[in-house]
């Protein structure tokens, strides 16, 4: 085969893979030009813009060093190490950080990293560019906050939950805020990481909302698709069509970027974690049990992600390769019961487990009895409205049997995340038409669908992967 023919497979192979995104990048384009719903993307904010690339760039220099000290196989993964440490410290001194403000349990953590990178002997050089960034964004927020206007919808679960236990974790402490629950039972990982984010940022004396702690999470996004192991077209493809998801949608944006809602930081965690724990497997070090341990901590995000973090714990308890690290990821749980015989006695032990009769739901679901099946259509109904989202989940339908039609098998990793995916699916689907059959509206089954939109897009961009080399 002569070099120009070789020239010519390689193009009509990158404009195949384009071919496929051009649907959501048309989509994209209405909505901008046509029918101006995402207009707002002109008007941004450079004040804004700023500071959430200052924090996202201490955010990567904090998480280069913590790579680097344990040897995580991603920079997300020492983010996620990071942003974990605050949360996983108050809940095992919790009998003692009852007494403690927030913005002292914060000052503590940082100071005993600190400690701990000095003691290991970690690049002062990256020590030495995270000093500067603070000090950089320190003097910028000085200007960034006498010019920011809080411009929070207090609407829904903003209202109800996230707002307000965020509030409680700054203002007071994560103790205070579980003693006075707004939802009592939940977990509170994610305002607490709303919290944590605003006091990193700009550490407000009193907790506001300001856009760019939230914004943060775009780019924090964008930086675990960079590092996915993934042939350079398929990966930038994969950057753009998660862009174009994020910007071509006023919801999709409010849910994950923009708002205290908790889609966001599940989704980013929960991929994050159980991507971190597969690489792990695969170059096993002395600090895997890590991975691990942050993968446990997911379980205190939202409903169904905690069910899926309690199935892949027993699996992977039960996985020869992984059981002596799987037993590290039950440790956020058992200190979580330890805390609630004692410090918090007064409180409900689940919420997540108490809101439905598991006995009575299986009953019904066997005898087909007292159950809905309208709903599921109803759900599947409204999934199709967003035709961005639908058109990824078909494609990663279709390249899911692609890659097995070409393999003639699939490997555990991506048979995990696909079974995960569809587990949830399934899941959200049986309590709706059972348990939760008479709930008033049923927008909400979408949102927990979204919970793993960062895994699903990845698992997607993986497949197509497989495929783009297996022709290259």
């Amino acid at each position: 085969m002569s070099l120009l023919e070789k020239n010519k497979m390689k193009i009509k192979k990158v404009d195949s893979l384009f071919l496929l995104i051009i649907p959501l990048l048309i989509n994209f384009l209405y909505n901008l030009f046509i029918n101006k719903s995402i207009t707002e993307l002109f008007n941004f904010d450079l004040l804004n813009l700023i500071s959430s690339t200052l924090l996202f760039a201490f955010l990567f220099s904090v998480g280069s060093l913590m790579k680097k000290t344990f040897n995580f196989p991603l920079v997300s993964t020492g983010i996620l190490f990071y942003l974990s440490s605050f949360f996983i410290f108050d809940n095992i001194f919790l009998f003692i950080t009852k007494s403690v403000s927030f913005k002292y349990t914060y000052i503590i953590v940082n100071l005993l990293l600190i400690s701990y990178l000095i003691y290991r002997k970690s690049s002062l050089k990256n020590i030495f560019y995270t000093s500067l960034i603070v000090l950089i964004n320190y003097l910028f927020n000085l200007i960034y906050i006498n010019h920011y206007k809080q411009n929070l919808t207090i609407k829904g679960d903003v209202e109800v939950q996230w707002l307000p236990m965020a509030e409680n974790i700054y203002n007071f402490n994560y103790f205070y805020s579980l003693s006075n629950p707004f939802l009592d039972g939940y977990g509170q990982f994610i305002s607490y990481t709303h919290a944590l984010l605003l006091k990193i940022n700009l550490g407000l004396d009193s907790f506001m909302f300001v856009r760019s702690s939230i914004n943060v999470l775009f780019f924090l996004s964008v930086l675990l698709l960079w590092e996915l192991d993934l042939n350079f077209k398929v990966k930038s493809s994969l950057i753009l069509t998660f862009s174009i998801l994020i910007m071509n949608s006023e919801w999709l944006n409010y849910l994950f970027v923009d708002s205290l809602m908790g889609e966001g930081i599940t989704s980013y965690f929960f991929a994050v974690s159980l991507i971190s724990v597969f690489l792990s497997i695969k170059n096993q070090n002395k600090f895997t049990y890590i991975v691990f341990l942050l993968f446990g901590t997911v379980y205190f995000t939202k409903q169904f992600v905690t069910f899926l973090v309690l199935g892949l714990i027993l699996f992977f308890l039960i996985y020869t390769r992984t059981r002596k690290y799987a037993v590290f990821a039950l440790i956020p749980l058992v200190i979580n019961e330890v805390n609630l015989l004692f410090p918090l006695n007064f409180s409900r032990r689940d919420a997540y487990a108490s809101n439905f009769d598991f006995k009575d739901t299986i009953l019904d679901l066997l005898t087909n009895t007292n159950l809905k099946p309208e709903n599921a259509y109803e759900i599947f109904s409204n999934f199709l409205i967003d035709k961005p989202i639908t058109y990824l989940f078909l494609l990663l339908i279709g390249s899911s049997f692609l890659v097995y039609l070409i393999y003639k098998s699939l490997d555990l990793e991506t048979i995990t995340y696909l079974s995960i995916i569809l587990i949830n699916i399934i899941f959200i689907l049986t309590l709706y038409i059972s348990a939760w059959r008479n709930m008033p509206e049923l927008e909400s089954p979408i949102r927990y669908v979204l919970n793993l939109l960062h895994l699903t897009i990845i698992v997607t961009f993986m497949n197509l992967n497989k495929i783009y080399n297996k022709f290259s």
